[in-house]
């Protein structure tokens, strides 16, 4: 019995199952598996649950993303609502658009905004930061510390 020209490449156990399937009378396909849906001995069918693993995961890390996001965007909510709550006169803010200035008056959506000599009023939604608080208190452009160069000398 002669082998087709075409298996002269293939590995010697897909060569032997070629052989055997052909003296069974089951004709082999191209890259090993057999016409009669048995594959190559030894490995899982192609196309098993594999894929469905993998789904799985893809979905538990789109949940995962969406609940880190979500409570981020909670917590900045929740801050900028104390930010603002807390907003004083005398208090120099930053507004959206880099106007920095000392707040003069305060209404319940409104802030006038007193900068070197004029006085310009802005909704309260476009107070970025609070750099210094009347209260002694101190916004959160000050709170983080310079770092210092320490030399050590041998």
């Amino acid at each position: 019995m002669s082998l087709p020209l075409s298996l002269s490449g293939l590995p010697a156990p897909i060569i032997a199952q070629t052989r055997q399937a052909t003296e069974q009378g089951v004709p082999a396909q191209p890259g090993g598996a057999l016409q009669d849906g048995t594959g190559t001995p030894g490995q899982p069918p192609a196309g098993g649950a594999g894929g469905m693993g993998f789904f799985w995961i893809l979905i538990l890390m789109l949940v995962f993303m969406i609940l880190l996001t979500s409570m981020s965007g909670r917590k900045q909510r929740k801050r900028r609502a104390e930010m603002l709550g807390g907003l004083g006169r005398n208090d120099k803010v930053q507004m959206i658009g880099g106007e920095i200035g000392t707040v003069v008056e305060l209404k319940d959506d409104e802030v006038v905004l007193e900068t070197g000599s004029s006085k310009i009023r802005y909704s309260r939604q476009a107070v970025q930061q609070v750099l210094r608080s009347a209260s002694g208190g101190v916004g959160p452009a000050q709170t983080v510390a310079e770092p210092t160069l320490t030399e050590t000398r041998s």
